[in-house]
């Protein structure tokens, strides 16, 4: 099984999801991106993006049956006031990676293969802020729970 492939790929799915989810309520566009895969902030989108930062994997070790995921879900708004959108939206991301919650886990072939199971803490980062947009991410770890 290609687990880094399968990992990244299903934690970029759920960031997906989550911009889809947010253009939808808010009728606006919002942009998923793969922060890592940028060489600099001039390549940001100028729309309110969700984005996955500092992917990182573990193998299992002895104190641990289980390989483990950790990245940071980066949410940027701009022009928002008082960043109440913003916080919305992370309030959301926040529940759903509380330890002990799960986001699907998908191979090549878009199939549910398993599951990422929250684990350890979930933290919101300080926000960085200019005079268009506001960005703030959470950090979070996770068992890759595969059924295969």
């Amino acid at each position: 099984m290609n687990q880094l492939n399968f990992t990244h790929q299903s934690i970029l799915r759920f960031i997906t999801e989550m911009a889809t989810e947010f253009g939808a309520v808010d009728q606006m566009t919002v942009v998923p991106i793969n922060l890592d895969a940028l060489a600099s902030e001039v390549e940001l989108p100028s729309n309110d993006f969700v984005g996955m930062q500092n992917f990182a994997m573990y193998s299992a070790n002895d104190g641990s049956a289980l390989s483990a995921a950790s990245a940071m879900i980066v949410c940027a708004t701009y022009n928002d006031a008082n960043n109440m959108l913003l916080m919305s939206r992370l309030n959301v991301i926040f529940e759903m990676l509380q330890p002990g919650s799960v986001i699907p886990y998908y191979d090549n072939n878009n199939q549910r293969v398993g599951e990422l199971k929250m684990m350890g803490t979930t933290r919101l980062m300080p926000v960085i802020k200019n005079s268009q947009v506001a960005m703030q991410g959470i950090t979070f770890q996770a068992a890759i729970q595969s059924v295969n």
